[in-house]
């Protein structure tokens, strides 16, 4: 499992961002579409101290998370979706299935700042 600290975003702005998946051995990228039986991404975030209320999630299957090249995962949540969010420190988790089997793959911290306009 992966421990990321994402860089600070505001509300007031979009949250784009990027994943690179490599082997540990080799250093090239690793093939996270899944081939013969697709995996899906689920991306969650909360505030800290708030369990189980996720504030903003997002997904393959709904877009917000997307596959563009080999070995890296996309995030992408518009300004509109992002201005949701309080400022305040929120735990990041990330899950991939294939259907049967569930991992998480991610947990990290996201700090929303307050944006002015």
């Amino acid at each position: 499992m992966i421990q990321a600290r994402f860089k600070p975003v505001t509300n007031q702005s979009d949250w784009a961002t990027s994943i690179q998946f490599n082997d540990k051995a080799t250093g090239t990228p690793i093939d996270i579409t899944g081939g013969d039986v697709p995996l899906s991404f689920l991306l969650a975030l909360q505030l800290v101290g708030e369990r189980n209320a996720p504030a903003l999630t997002g997904s393959t299957a709904t877009g917000e998370l997307t596959l563009p090249s080999l070995g890296i995962l996309q995030i992408f949540f518009p300004a509109a979706r992002v201005q949701a969010l309080a400022p305040g420190s929120y735990d990041v988790g990330l899950t991939v299935t294939n259907g049967l089997n569930t991992a998480q793959i991610l947990l990290g911290r996201l700090p929303i700042v307050d944006g002015i306009v």
